[in-house]
């Protein structure tokens, strides 16, 4: 007869490589005989392999030290074993990232996302034993700009003969991804007013994009940038308003990024806001836009097509706005430079 379920309690002393052997058999042997305890989490998949060899040698904080990091309680010991602990910087990540889940939510309380979180951590553990040892993903590369010669005519046109024919230019769904709902996303720009957090609901080119906020004079702040549910970058203490992660993010990945004040150890923007998301821009789009850039004479109008079509607003409206005033006749173009600019 198999045994009852294992517990929460039993769980977690597995998790932390705290059982006795023969307890530990004996979790071993359940696991193998009860799909039901195993809980797949495929956004921990890399750190749920690791942890098979990295249990048994490394003491890890507990739960509750993870809550309180997360929840803006800095140490400097936890973030060092961050550093270090792939497991654990993954489990920080899902928990950063029910955290920013359950905020567009509004009105979930506190206790509420702390055990949705609890759920996420302690499934890690049993995850593993039903699947096979995974290899890391590569580490991503600075991306390179492809050098091309100019395209045949016609290549846009499809895309020039649309945007015109509508006479607009929408808001692309990934930029609409990126800022959740309107009402969310306007009550976050008017509280994050002063600190001018950028960037902030569009799609960057650069795979090490400079973070900027506005800084107090004499403050010191922490920036963490998670990265499709992975931490991807954390800051040391800055004296300053601006930050470029030291090593490419990932290209086509959804971001999102926060500071903490260390005077007062204050996540901003202040709960229930989520943090500003921004996309690091996939290689397509950018193929495209680099082969429109090296045609010459250069097509200004194609080229914030292809900006606007990517979700970069900022390059859309700047490449817009030349041809408009080289070509001020043409009604169209400024109604769709216009159009960019409601986003």
């Amino acid at each position: 007869m198999m045994k009852p379920h294992l517990t929460m309690e039993e769980m977690e002393a597995f998790r932390r490589g705290r059982l006795a052997e023969e307890e530990l058999a004996s979790v071993f042997a359940h696991l193998r005989e009860c799909r039901e305890c195993g809980v797949r989490w495929p956004s921990i998949e890399a750190a749920a392999a690791a942890m098979v060899t990295d249990l048994a040698e490394t003491e890890h904080p507990d739960l509750e030290e993870l809550f309180a990091y997360v929840d803006g309680e800095h140490s400097d010991e936890i973030a060092q074993h961050l550093d270090e602990c792939e497991q654990c910087s993954a489990d920080v990540a899902d928990a950063m990232r029910e955290r920013f889940r359950l905020r567009r939510q509004r009105g979930w309380p506190r206790l509420a996302a702390a055990a949705a979180v609890a759920i996420v951590i302690a499934g890690a553990a049993f995850w593993f034993a039903q699947r096979p040892p995974v290899t890391p993903a590569p580490q991503p590369q600075p991306h390179h700009p492809i050098v091309v010669t100019p395209p045949p005519h016609g290549e846009w046109d499809s895309l020039v003969a649309e945007a015109r024919s509508k006479g607009a230019l929408p808001m692309p769904g990934i930029v609409r991804e990126l800022r959740g709902d309107e009402e969310t996303f306007r009550g976050q720009q008017a509280a994050a007013a002063g600190l001018r957090l950028q960037p902030a609901g569009t799609v960057v080119a650069s795979q090490q994009p400079q973070l900027t906020w506005r800084a107090k004079n004499g403050e010191r702040y922490v920036v963490t940038v998670v990265c499709n549910d992975v931490v991807a970058a954390t800051s040391g203490p800055i004296a300053g308003g601006e930050w470029t992660p030291p090593r490419p993010l990932p290209r086509g990945s959804n971001c999102a990024w926060q500071i903490e004040r260390q005077s007062d150890h204050a996540v901003l923007p202040a709960p229930p806001l989520p943090q500003p998301m921004f996309r690091v821009a996939d290689d397509a789009s950018l193929a495209a836009i680099t082969k429109a850039e090296a045609q010459q004479p250069r097509d200004e109008f194609v080229i914030g097509l292809l900006y606007a079509r990517a979700g970069m607003q900022r390059e859309a409206e700047e490449h817009l706005q030349a041809y408009v005033e080289t070509h001020p006749a043409d009604a169209v173009a400024s109604k769709l430079l216009k159009s960019i600019k409601t986003w």
